[in-house]
């Protein structure tokens, strides 16, 4: 039952502060989540494209910018 009534209360409190829609960390959150998982997924499918033409796998290191 507390935690129950302690949820309203956040719910109440982000209300006032404004962290509905965009501005709730939840959703913050979620929006991570969805990118990181749409990078794994990319690497995986490029690693596996590689694979079946018979390349080796990516390089470790970067070339860095000339300034």
């Amino acid at each position: 039952m507390l935690a129950k009534l302690g949820g309203y209360a956040v719910q109440q409190m982000y209300r006032q502060q404004g962290r509905t829609g965009d501005k709730h960390p939840a959703l913050k959150a979620a929006k991570v989540s969805v990118l990181h998982r749409r990078w794994k997924k990319k690497n995986r499918e490029e690693e596996q494209q590689r694979q079946a033409l018979g390349l080796p796998p990516k390089t470790r290191s970067k070339v860095l910018p000339i300034a």
